[in-house]
């Protein structure tokens, strides 16, 4: 119906509710003593999460990495790097399904190339994101034993394609594994970034389920817009707009004329 605040104000919803979070929090979770189809909460407890979840690090440097493979990468924003063998790639995520850390593929971001406000005059940042499992072998706690030490290796990988990544180029270390993706944000159950995962049946008119993919969930005036939905993650806003056409549809509001096409 609406939220709480700390305060102990109430803010409810007159006309609508819409929950940017993931099906599998609001469901049953959030909505205690309602009537959902049978086999609804089923449903959703068996959606499927997806195999592989980001390992984050955040460098603060004295200067850009400078590329083995030459200047041709130089002023770049984003930089991958993988095994060059396709069976050899697959294997290793094969690994990653069984919840064994590799560190076949990695990708460099430097945000401050396309915006200097990221880093102070004279100084860089770049991000680190490599494919790990959540669930290792041992369970996921296993995460706070062996983050420092992934950190590190992945930091060695970089070493091998770069020439000034020693540490008298890194100020600061900052890294995130996948238990702390989920710790931080309770939205990325198992520290999916998707919500949901992205294989053939969960995609489309099947997110987040058979029957539901229009946004109106099966409670009255209650909308889902999160990544939970089509399109999914990584198209930003995309479901947040679906979601305002069809609510100002309900309304009478023409959506193209108000706010663009």
């Amino acid at each position: 119906m609406g939220v709480i605040l700390d305060s102990g104000e109430e803010i409810l919803g007159r006309k609508a509710v819409i929950a940017n979070l993931n099906i599998k929090q609001v469901f049953p979770h959030m909505v205690p003593g309602a009537t959902l189809p049978e086999g609804f909460s089923d449903r959703v407890r068996n959606i499927k999460s997806s195999n592989i979840q980001p390992f984050k690090i955040h460098l603060a440097l004295n200067e850009a990495p400078k590329y083995t493979f030459g200047a041709a990468a130089d002023g770049f924003f984003y930089v991958a790097r993988s095994n060059s063998d396709p069976e050899e790639f697959e294997r290793s995520f094969r690994e990653l399904e069984r919840g064994n850390p590799i560190r076949t593929f990695a990708s460099y971001t430097s945000a401050d190339e396309v915006d200097s406000t990221r880093a102070p005059a004279g100084k860089r940042v770049l991000s680190v994101y490599a494919f790990m499992p959540y669930k290792l072998k041992g369970g996921a706690q296993r995460w706070d034993e062996i983050g420092q030490e992934t950190a590190d290796a992945l930091i060695n990988d970089m070493r091998q394609v770069t020439t000034n990544m020693g540490p008298e180029n890194i100020l600061g270390m900052y890294y995130t594994t996948p238990l702390d993706i989920e710790r931080n944000n309770n939205a990325m159950v198992n520290a999916d970034i998707l919500h949901i995962g992205t294989y053939a049946w969960q995609l489309s008119g099947n997110r987040p389920l058979p029957g539901w993919s229009q946004y109106k969930m099966p409670l009255d005036r209650l909308f889902l817009s999160s990544c939970s939905t089509h399109p999914g993650g990584g198209v930003n806003g995309a479901s947040g707009r679906n979601v305002a056409r069809l609510l100002m549809e309900d309304h009478g509001l023409d959506f193209d004329k108000m706010v663009g096409a």
